[in-house]
């Protein structure tokens, strides 16, 4: 039996990988994460954020913009997504 090392995202930064992926001390942060796809193969995306990178105020319009960037996070790691 092998022994899988998990691939842990800082903070600050994002990434994705199959099967596992894992982030720690989000405790003081927002942690996004996204399943792309279904059984084994599916894709895990995740983006440690801490409130330097996070809107002063909350709203429809920074929202959107924070999802946004989100978005093209995932579009850069990931060829396969469809999210546009």
């Amino acid at each position: 039996m092998s022994i899988e090392k998990i691939n842990d995202i800082e903070m600050a930064h994002y990434g994705i990988g199959v099967n596992s992926l894992a982030t720690v001390g989000v405790a003081p942060c927002i942690a996004t994460v996204a399943i792309l796809g279904q059984g084994e193969e599916a894709e895990i995306f995740i983006e440690h954020r801490d409130s330097t990178y996070l809107p002063t105020v909350f709203n429809n319009d920074t929202m959107e913009i924070l999802f946004g960037n989100i978005t093209k996070h995932v579009s850069v790691v990931s060829s396969e997504s469809k999210i546009r």
